[in-house]
């Protein structure tokens, strides 16, 4: 059998004891590591996600502004459409009652003739 010398056997056993303790060390710091790498890369997923939510947001809001000036645009044409409408409106009343009146003179006249 193999035989090992006087003082060689605690060294060893202190070794490999260390080495142990070291490798144990290890796997604890390559676990964590692992750990967080992994919680590092959910953590950029979800920002990605809320930076895409974020920036579609934003772009519906400059969409819905432009969509606002556009309608402001044509509720002013649409305004300016009824002044005119109105305009013409008293333009026909005006025409009509005197028209009406003339209609008046004339039948009051033609009275006259019978």
């Amino acid at each position: 059998m193999f035989s090992v010398p006087f003082g060689v056997l605690p060294l060893l056993d202190f070794t490999i004891t260390f080495c142990a303790g070291f490798s144990l060390f290890l796997d604890f710091m390559i676990d964590r590591r692992h750990h967080y790498i992994r919680e590092l890369s959910m953590r950029r997923k979800t920002m990605a996600a809320m930076k895409k939510k974020n920036r579609a947001f934003e772009d519906g809001k400059s969409g819905a502004s432009e969509e606002m000036k556009t309608l402001e645009g044509e509720a002013s044409a649409l305004r300016g459409k009824i002044r005119q409408l109105e305009s013409e409106l008293e333009e026909k009343a005006k025409e009509a009652s005197s028209a009406e009146a003339n209609a008046g003179a004339l039948k009051k006249q033609s009275e006259g003739f019978c």
